[in-house]
């Protein structure tokens, strides 16, 4: 799932997409796998990272935002996952910017502002 939703995720920004969506059909993958969806989102963002020192230059990041939509499930389980993945997203983008950045641009009083 996390595979087929980044490289999907990729595609369509390659394609000039700016707002893609990602949808997940809940089906039995759901079953054997209840994370699925949490899994395929967290991947597709891995994917579409850009360090630090990138975001600082002003490049534009090539997503504006993203949707995802998934097939029998309700509305309130739908906002769960998605306050769940953004939580966990910006848990790891300030790891990734803690480990990737430049150790004079990432003391420990500059990572406290960041």
């Amino acid at each position: 799932v996390g595979d087929a939703a980044r490289a999907g995720l990729l595609r369509a920004l390659q394609a000039g997409s700016i707002r893609p969506l990602i949808f997940f059909s809940n089906g039995k993958i759901r079953e054997r796998f209840p994370r699925a969806v949490e899994v395929g989102l967290l991947e597709a963002l891995a994917g579409v990272y850009q360090p630090l020192q990138a975001r600082e230059a002003n490049v534009r990041e090539s997503l504006e935002s993203l949707s995802f939509a998934v097939s029998d499930i309700d509305e309130i389980s739908l906002k769960e996952i998605a306050r769940t993945v953004k939580a966990i997203e910006c848990g790891r983008r300030l790891a990734r910017d803690l480990g990737g950045a430049d150790p004079e641009r990432m003391t420990p009083l500059k990572f406290a502002e960041h």
